[in-house]
């Protein structure tokens, strides 16, 4: 499994969550949407949930702008108002290994080759890793090409 934080959001996108939020009433909460984007290009709705993100989707967003985002949270509570900065200067990218598989390169080789990219890295707890893997790899790069290329070396198998 891997998946990437784009660095734009797509402006159908953007209008769809924005609508979400209008109907819900979402206000001063944490949430996330999801969505599937069809071949066609359209969005169809997969959750609307008024909680963070699981896996490490939060831990991304801090690495994908060097940001603290429940500090961030914290601040809107208390204040009514927060600065979030507009650029993602990087794309992130969760990258998992299941341990049913043998892999072509160990964790230390992928630490030593892609030590420039890596955020973090660790073993996932069983009750995460049927969904995310056994062990995950968290990566960043200004360039998508980067993190594309470090997914199919971590996850090459032998």
């Amino acid at each position: 499994m891997a998946y990437t934080l784009v660095r734009t959001v797509p402006a159908d996108l953007a209008a769809a969550g924005r609508a979400i939020v209008g109907a819900f009433g979402v206000r001063e909460r944490f949430f996330h949407f999801e969505f599937f984007r069809q071949p066609a290009g359209g969005l169809v709705a997969l959750e609307v949930n008024v909680r963070p993100p699981g896996g490490f989707t939060v831990d991304m967003w801090n690495y994908q702008s060097d940001i603290a985002i429940y500090r961030q949270w914290a601040d809107l509570i208390v204040t009514g108002q927060v600065e979030v900065p507009a650029e993602r200067p990087t794309f992130c990218a969760y990258v998992g290994r299941k341990d049913r598989f043998r892999y072509a390169h160990s964790v230390d080789e992928m630490v030593s080759r892609f030590g420039g990219l890596l955020r973090h890295h660790e073993p996932i707890d069983d009750v995460f890793s049927a969904a995310i893997g056994n062990y995950g790899f968290i990566l960043r790069s200004p360039d998508l090409a980067d993190l594309e290329h470090a997914a199919q070396v971590i996850q090459q198998h032998a």
